[in-house]
């Protein structure tokens, strides 16, 4: 955080996770290494009964050596500008592709805090320990809410709503009871809001027999898509080591390895599976309806799931940024909406409500898509994608906004 030439700056980047990727890193050199070492120095009286322990510690440091260098994969910088002269709020990852709207559409500014948990100890010693998160958001008059900062303490928080208070004068609406209420203190007439006019090629929209079918699209590059499938060629060949480790076994061993390699790979058939989940929305005039689905006929009849939510029971649609950075298009639903308790195969990551639970305790609101703050800017769906997929379904089904004084 920082204010110069009249903005307040607000840089958002990862936190402390470079020295763990790169502990990965040279873990899987170093397994790599000392196989490659142990196959050359035992090359003269090698055996192929002899390959495959090294060969399993080559694929495994491989992946590991990869997936050190993942977090590259991952874009968490992102900057938050709330520039008082132009009396706008401005956020972008990349200069190329900015977003502003006007700080006459703020309503407030928010305090919530929420609890979170962590797991430390291992064996009879493991205990988790909850602890409280306080996060700070710009609420616009329509309620949608806009992430700025998370804090652990009272101080860091009092620290940075005095600055961001002081700096833009807007109100502040305490929470946590740390008796930070403030009122209005200055007043803004830009309610500028950037019209979105398209879509990026992430986004997928089309006429079918359904209705308009909604999708979004990822670009994968050849580093993840060569990860992947070291990772599925690693899974797949671990029963086939354990033959080749084991010498002369028991008959009963033969029994304990069919049940073993008939769960391991009913695992992995299910892991390969869900990669390949689809998730699609369809309009429809008087209905919108989610399909969770699977090529195979089989698991769409046990895992596929489909949803419908009728236009008489939607509320309002808003797209909030919380914390981490990632975007939710959320819809809200009237009490009298029903939708089945998914089960373990069936829930979906757009589906989750578990991160605005505490956001949104009164309402019921359901997550349609999600854009995780670690997106990187060109290759998938972004913030500007979303507001117009909002834009496109309030005019569907013919809601409007929702502003907070009503």
């Amino acid at each position: 955080m920082k204010i110069e030439n009249n903005q307040f700056i607000l840089e958002t980047k990862p936190r402390g996770v470079g020295c763990v990727y790169v502990g990965i890193s040279i873990l899987g050199a170093t397994m790599v290494s000392g196989a490659v070492l142990y196959l050359n120095a035992v090359s003269g009286n090698l055996s192929w009964m002899d390959l495959p322990a090294p060969g399993f510690a080559i694929l495994l440091g491989s992946i590991l050596f990869m997936a050190g260098f993942s977090h590259k994969k991952m874009d968490f910088n992102a900057t938050v500008i709330i520039d008082k002269e132009k009396q706008n709020v401005t956020f972008f990852k990349t200069e190329k592709r900015k977003y502003s709207f006007g700080m006459g559409l703020l309503s407030f500014i928010r305090i919530v805090e929420v609890m979170k948990s962590r797991t430390s100890g291992s064996g009879s010693s493991r205990r988790t320990e909850h602890y409280p998160t306080y996060q700070i958001f710009l609420v616009k008059k329509d309620g949608s809410h806009f992430w700025l900062d998370t804090f652990l303490d009272k101080e860091a928080t009092e620290e940075f709503i005095l600055s961001l208070h002081g700096f833009c004068g807007i109100a502040v609406r305490d929470e946590c009871g740390f008796s930070l209420d403030r009122s209005t203190t200055s007043q803004y007439s830009n309610e500028f809001s950037e019209g979105i006019s398209g879509h990026s090629e992430f986004i997928e929209i089309k006429d079918t027999q359904k209705g308009q079918q909604i999708s979004l699209k990822k670009n994968r590059s050849l580093f993840t898509n060569s990860l992947a499938f070291l990772f599925y060629i690693l899974f797949f060949s671990a029963p086939i080591m354990v033959l080749f480790i084991m010498r002369d076994p028991d008959w009963y061993f033969w029994i304990f390895f069919g049940v073993f390699s008939l769960l391991w790979y009913g695992i992995l058939f299910l892991i390969v599976s869900v990669s390949m989940k689809k998730y699609i929305v369809y309009l429809n005039y008087d209905h919108l309806t989610i399909e969770i689905g699977y090529k195979i006929s089989l698991l769409n009849r046990f895992m596929g799931a489909i949803i419908v939510i009728p236009r008489d029971k939607m509320e309002y649609i808003r797209v909030h940024r919380l914390e981490g950075g990632g975007f939710w298009l959320t819809i809200s639903a009237n009490e009298s909406l029903s939708i089945p308790e998914p089960n373990f195969f069936q829930r979906s990551e757009y589906l989750n409500v578990e991160p605005m639970d505490a956001m949104f305790a009164n309402e019921k609101i359901y997550g349609l898509w999600e854009i995780t703050g670690y997106a990187r800017s060109g290759m998938e769906a972004d913030y500007a994608d979303l507001l117009y997929l909002e834009d496109m379904l309030q005019r569907q089904f013919f809601l409007k906004e929702k502003p907070l004084e009503s």
